[in-house]
């Protein structure tokens, strides 16, 4: 009966282990579940952030139509002076 009782015990604590080895491994996996998900997330954030230092550098196309407006404005007063 003493066999039986260390067996048991060695049972239980198998089973025990078992569990939580079990418990760790699913706790792992929602681990790895989001850090993939946060590892998206920041992918993402760092294309986005990518993306508007991009539209930021383009080149401001305001100027273009002053310069424009002021070069007609010049041709205009250099064609009356010479006329």
């Amino acid at each position: 009966m003493g066999n039986q009782i260390n067996l048991s015990i060695t049972e239980i604590i198998t089973l025990f282990a078992l569990l939580i080895n079990t418990l760790a491994l699913l706790f792992v996996i929602g681990q790895t579940i989001l850090s993939r998900k946060s590892l998206n997330a920041t992918k993402q954030s760092i294309e986005e952030a990518k993306r508007a230092r991009q539209l930021e550098a383009l080149p401001k196309f305001g100027w273009v139509i002053h310069v424009q407006v002021d070069l007609e404005k010049w041709h205009k007063d250099l064609l009356e002076k010479k006329e």
